[in-house]
């Protein structure tokens, strides 16, 4: 899995801040795995009217695939545990 957080402005126009890589080689198929991207920190000021965006993925060209050509992945939460971005403010 990676992810990406974007500084994204009023227009739709993206700038990459941060990227996290994680590899779940013990996935099973059909069980669910809870996922946790760690972000290295990062410095970075939100102008007014920006946005922070957060993209998740399974391939990036820059990290070795080891995905099958046939897999998928499903990103989901249940309704009492739901997913969450936790950014620490400064």
């Amino acid at each position: 899995m990676v992810g990406y957080l974007y500084d994204t402005d009023a227009q739709g126009r993206s700038t990459l801040i941060a990227k996290a890589v994680d590899s779940y080689q013990e996935a099973t198929p059909n069980v669910a795995l809870p996922v946790r991207l760690t972000f290295d920190p990062v410095a970075h000021d939100l102008a007014f009217g920006h946005r922070l965006s957060l993209v998740v993925d399974t391939r990036d060209a820059l990290f070795y695939d080891m995905n099958r050509a046939d897999g998928t992945a499903t990103i989901s939460s249940p309704a009492g545990s739901p997913s969450e971005l936790v950014v620490p403010l400064a």
